[in-house]
């Protein structure tokens, strides 16, 4: 086995909380004949399932105001395994289990995918993404 395959193996194996990532769906939708309500395509699942790591990539968020609504962007980067290919910006990960020692309140949140980082001889796919939930509750 190569160093980086290795490598690869001993850190995916690291990897404890579980994710799936979706893309919006394309397309004009279908318009009912009758009701000429507009459905919209679907969602796709890119990967479900798929080995993460999340962490935080600074301590503190920034509010963003956008359209009238304050938003809470914090920034995190997220650990894939090499084999999770496809991810693009603006898709978007969400968090579906954690590790024993993760935080609970990970569980569920949907973060966009700012930027996939790409680089020769990797070991783990690094996604950088945002957070941007409505700014409601925070503490001063």
């Amino acid at each position: 086995m190569s160093h980086i395959a290795d490598a690869r193996a001993r850190n995916e194996a690291r990897l404890g909380s579980l994710g799936t990532v979706t893309r919006a769906g394309v397309g004009d939708g279908v318009i009912d004949d009758e009701t000429l309500a507009v459905t919209r395509p679907g969602d796709v699942t890119v990967h479900a399932g798929i080995r993460c790591s999340v962490t935080a990539t600074s301590n503190q968020s920034r509010e963003e105001d956008r359209a009238g609504q304050q938003l809470d962007a914090s920034t995190y980067r997220i650990a894939v395994p090499v084999s999770a290919t496809g991810i693009r910006r603006g898709d978007t990960f969400t968090v579906t289990s954690i590790d024993a020692d993760g935080d609970p309140d990970l569980v569920g949140v949907a973060l966009t995918v700012v930027d996939v980082e790409l680089r020769s001889n990797v070991v783990l796919r690094r996604l950088r993404c945002t957070d941007t939930r409505p700014a409601t509750g925070r503490l001063p």
